[in-house]
């Protein structure tokens, strides 16, 4: 994958380094999921072109669909989850079309 330019930070892929430490610190965390989707999207709406953050954020929200589902994270109750569940297969799947489209 070549490098990003971008206007928010620097890195392997120029992403901001809370996104870089975010990614190799606890990744499998509710709260470190939850961070990196959070600097991920800051990412992309300081650079809507940035295709490697898009990319990344549709891993995350990959991630987090993965616990919602095998470790019952994200949600109180089961309703909650299948709410929560759909929402981030939705946002991973725009994460990837830009990605892709971007790309």
């Amino acid at each position: 994958m070549v490098a990003q330019k971008t206007r928010c930070g620097t890195g392997a892929f120029n992403l901001p380094p809370a996104v870089m430490l975010s990614m190799t610190s606890e990744p499998e965390s509710e709260e470190a999921l939850l961070l990196q989707r959070k600097l991920l999207e800051e990412a992309v709406a300081i650079d809507p072109d940035f295709v490697a953050a898009w990319a990344l954020l549709n891993e995350v929200h990959d991630f987090i669909s993965r616990h919602i589902l095998q470790n019952n994270w994200f949600a109180e109750t089961e309703a909650e989850r299948e709410i929560y569940f759909d929402e981030t297969q939705l946002a991973a799947r725009r994460a990837l079309e830009k990605a892709v489209a971007l790309d």
